[in-house]
């Protein structure tokens, strides 16, 4: 179920995406939170074990899809990992608040191995 904010520029948040939590977070596939509920805050699972974070509640208005940075998820089930990959002819979208582009950084282990825990939260359609 899509829930509207009407100030998100790049349209609803809803269950089951990727997306980066919030403004301080580096965009890197280690910091990749899948959306698991919405209502007035947003309940989310970060989808790599390399990340010492597990969960997240908070803001809808600071999240950002993986797609407003270019990338999608591509998982490799047999090694249980997954990696963020370039979309090709991707509109860069992902802003900080001074308005500034806010670039992916492909910074650590491309290869990430995911919490299954998470995973199961994670809406197949956004997946390569």
């Amino acid at each position: 179920m899509a829930v509207e904010f009407k100030t998100l520029p790049y349209g609803p948040l809803v269950t089951g995406m990727p997306v980066i939590a919030n403004h301080t977070e580096q965009p890197c596939a280690q910091l990749v939170a899948v959306i698991s509920r919405i209502g007035p805050a947003i309940e989310m699972h970060y989808l790599s074990m390399y990340s010492s974070i597990r969960y997240f509640y908070g803001s809808p208005f600071s999240a950002t899809p993986l797609s407003c940075f270019g990338v999608a998820i591509q998982l490799n089930e047999d090694a249980g990992t997954f990696c963020c990959v370039p979309i090709e002819n991707a509109k860069l979208t992902a802003h900080y608040r001074d308005g500034s582009p806010r670039n992916w950084q492909p910074w650590g282990d491309p290869d990430q191995n995911y919490r299954k825990g998470a995973l199961k939260h994670l809406d197949r359609s956004y997946v390569l």
